[in-house]
Parts: structure tokens; C-alpha cells; sequence
């Protein structure tokens, strides 16, 4: 990742506050500057909204020191984002979702997997409940069979450098399952990268002790057992798991726990 961006869209909110703090501290280590972003429609006064948001990139610039601008686009959340993230290089962007409770600009946890799921960059999703962490020190990545794992083992690896992150590669054993193969060569390929890169890991694979359809509650009771700092996982469901991957996605991204969530499309730069 040779950019040196994050893009933050933001909705004048609270959350957007803990978001935009979470960010700028990633900005802080990163080396990088920041992209305040924020849709309006077309009943929306977008010169009164660029004001508000040059002011808060001001404030955001003379507090950390790096360089935060503002952009208003007039548009969707759903299709604006992404088109932000495909016309300009950023290196990560950060949004936050308001869970299952919220309002604002509909960034539930379905809406907030419709946003994401075709952004290019890796996206770090921040919920209303998170802390805000100084560190991403410990990281579970559950395994998956995607064609395009890469993507999101790179965002790992750009994160575990940062912040020197020990990862924990987390798999589910059912009775009667037998792995697919692409699991077992996204497994093989995971070990291979992070040791050509330094990245501290361990392997898990717990037995099933949550008898669901899929695998999002065991893995945030393990998440919340272990302490972990971050979840990182595929944007989108791969072919295997396609008919419950969608919800158990959206109960990752809108945990109670706080935890927040890296993620990765189909489309990821790398």
C-alpha cells in the first residue's frame, strides 16, 4: 500500500466524533492525511455542509498535525462511497455503524454490508459502542474459502505491522465437516504471507459449542474471551456459505462487545 489516505465519511454525528478520533490516530502512525466525506442529497444545503466539514478538518489538522480535508458529494451512501474510494487512492477507510438501533443516514447492519462490500479499499468498520483503542494488538481472522482471501490478509498484514499484532487464526470444527479445499489453501496461503511479512500468529480451531446455522456467535464469544482489539474478516459471502454468510456478517459488524471490524471485498486493491 503505497497511498497515504484514509477517508472518513461522516454524518455530523457522535459517532462520526469516534470514528473520525479512531481514524485520526491511524492517520498518526500511518504517516498519513485524512479525507472527511459526506453525502448529502439533493434537498440538502451542500455549501452550509462544506462549511461545517472544512471547519471540522481545520480543527482535525491543527490537533494532530497532518492534513484533513473535507469533500461533499451530493448522492447515496450506497453508491457514493464506493465511487469516492474508486476515483481517489486511499489506503483505508473508516466508517461507523450505529448497530441494530440505528438511525442516521440508515447505516444499520445490512445497510452497512451494502455500503462496504464494493469499496476497493479495505474498510474499518467502527460501531457506536467501540472504545477507541490505541492499539489493534491482537487480531482474530477466521478462515474462509473466498477466491479473493488476499485481500483481506493484506489489510491484516498492514495493520499486524503497524502495531505489531499477534493474530489468531480462527476456524470453527463441526461434527461431520469436512473443510474445503479452498479453505485449506486460504489456511496455507495466510501462514505463507504473514511469514514472509513478520506477522506474529497462532492457529485456532475450537470444536462447536453453539449449535446456530452459522458461525458469528461462537466466534464473537471467542473474539470477547480472547480480548481481542479487532475481528477482520471478508466483506462478502463466499459461494460455500452464501445463504447464511450475509447475517452472520452483519451480527460481526454490529457486535455488542464494541469489537470493531476490518474488512475486505472482492474488489480490494492490495
Amino acid at each position: 500500500m503505497t497511498n497515504k489516505k484514509i477517508l472518513v465519511p461522516v454524518d455530523f454525528t457522535g459517532l462520526s466524533e469516534k470514528v473520525t478520533e479512531q481514524a485520526a490516530f491511524l492517520c498518526e502512525m500511518a504517516g498519513a492525511s485524512m479525507v472527511l466525506l459526506h453525502i448529502t442529497d439533493k434537498s440538502s444545503d451542500s455549501v452550509s455542509a462544506q462549511v461545517k466539514l472544512n471547519k471540522k478538518a481545520g480543527e482535525i489538522s491543527s490537533k494532530y498535525h497532518f492534513h484533513c480535508a473535507g469533500k461533499v458529494r451530493e448522492g447515496s451512501i450506497f453508491k457514493d462511497i464506493q465511487a469516492e474510494a474508486e476515483e481517489n487512492d486511499y489506503m483505508l477507510v473508516a466508517i461507523g455503524t450505529h448497530g441494530v438501533r440505528g438511525l442516521k443516514q440508515k447505516l444499520l447492519g445490512s445497510d452497512i454490508l451494502k455500503v462496504i462490500t464494493k469499496v476497493p479499499a479495505p474498510v474499518l468498520v467502527i460501531q457506536s459502542t467501540a472504545s477507541q483503542r490505541l492499539g489493534f494488538n491482537k487480531i482474530i481472522l477466521p478462515v474462509a474459502t473466498h477466491l479473493a482471501y488476499e485481500n483481506i490478509l493484506i489489510a491484516v498484514v498492514f495493520i499486524g505491522k503497524m502495531f505489531d499484532s499477534e493474530v489468531h487464526i480462527y476456524s470453527i470444527e463441526r461434527p461431520g465437516f469436512e473443510w474445503p479445499e479452498m479453505l485449506k489453501k486460504n489456511l496455507e496461503k495466510t501462514k505463507a504471507i504473514f511469514d514472509a511479512n513478520g506477522i506474529r500468529y497462532i492457529r485456532v480451531n475450537e470444536k462447536q459449542t453453539v449449535l446456530s446455522v452459522g458461525f458469528a456467535i461462537q466466534t464473537l464469544q471467542y473474539a470477547k474471551k480472547a480480548g481481542a482489539d479487532l475481528i477482520a474478516m471478508m466483506s462478502v459471502s463466499s459461494e460455500e456459505y452464501h445463504y447464511f454468510a450475509q447475517q452472520d456478517k452483519e451480527n460481526l459488524l454490529t457486535n455488542d462487545s464494541g469489537i470493531p471490524v476490518l474488512c475486505a471485498s472482492n474488489a480490494g486493491k492490495g
